[in-house]
C-alpha cells in the first residue's frame, strides 16, 4: 500500500453532516471540505475552487500513481475505461481511495450531492475529481 493513500483509506466516515452549503459560493464549499478532511486526518488531497469564468465545481485532486506498470497494458486499456478489477495494484488503490473520498463527501455534504433532477444533473455537480 502506498503511504500517500493510507490516510484516505484508513479514515473513518464522518459522523455529522453539514447542510445548507448550496447557498454559499464555491470558496466556502472548498474551505468546509478542507476543514472536514483535516478533522478526519486525511492528508495529501488538494481541494481548490477554480477561478476561471465558467467554474461551477471545486476540484479535488488525489496524489498521482507513481509506480503504475503500463508496459503490460494494451493501448485500448491505457486510454479506454478499464474496469477497476483489471487495474494494476497501484491504480486500484488510487481508485479505491477516490471511491472512499466520494463516499465521505456524500455523507458529510448531502446537499452538495443532490443530483435528483435528470434535466440539470450535469450542472448540479459540485465536485470534480482529478
Amino acid at each position: 500500500m502506498q503511504t500517500q493513500y493510507k490516510t484516505i483509506l484508513d479514515a473513518n466516515l464522518p459522523t455529522h453532516s453539514v447542510m445548507g452549503l448550496r447557498a454559499f459560493g464555491r470558496k466556502v464549499w472548498a474551505a468546509e471540505v478542507r476543514k472536514m478532511f483535516k478533522e478526519l486526518g486525511i492528508k495529501g488531497v488538494s481541494v481548490t475552487a477554480p477561478n476561471y469564468s465558467m467554474a461551477s465545481m471545486i476540484d479535488i485532486r488525489l496524489p498521482k500513481v507513481t509506480e503504475c506498470n503500463y508496459d503490460t497494458l494494451t493501448v485500448e486499456q491505457q486510454y479506454g475505461d478499464l474496469p477497476h478489477n483489471q487495474l494494476c495494484p497501484a491504480c486500484l488503490e488510487r481508485w479505491t481511495a477516490e471511491q472512499k473520498i466520494e463516499a465521505i463527501l456524500a455523507l458529510a455534504f448531502p446537499d452538495l450531492n443532490d443530483r435528483s433532477d435528470g434535466q440539470s444533473d450535469y450542472f448540479d455537480r459540485c465536485f470534480s475529481f482529478n
